[in-house]
């Protein structure tokens, strides 16, 4: 079944997905300097008055849990510790 499927590299580029961004428009306007909460209302009210839009294919995320840091090394680890105290 999995010979069949087709990855889609570039379906977030559709603006439909633009949404999805919205968490990152936040961490930008707070990193320059706007409180959380500001940010947080700034994007908010733009979706609600459809005037968002955001656009960055220039992500590189690093932070653990991260796509570009999935930490899955200490996951599988911290995993393998818990399990053996079940055996």
């Amino acid at each position: 079944m999995l010979k069949h499927i087709n990855v889609k590299e570039d379906i977030l580029k559709d603006e439909k997905y633009d949404y999805l961004f919205s968490v990152e428009k936040i961490n930008e306007l707070a990193m320059k300097g706007a409180s959380f909460r500001e940010a947080y209302r700034e994007v908010g009210n733009s979706i609600e008055n459809d005037t968002y839009h955001y656009r960055n294919d220039d992500l590189k995320h690093a932070h653990k849990g991260s796509f570009g840091n999935l930490c899955l090394d200490e996951i599988s680890a911290q995993f393998e510790e818990i399990f053996q105290k079940f055996t």
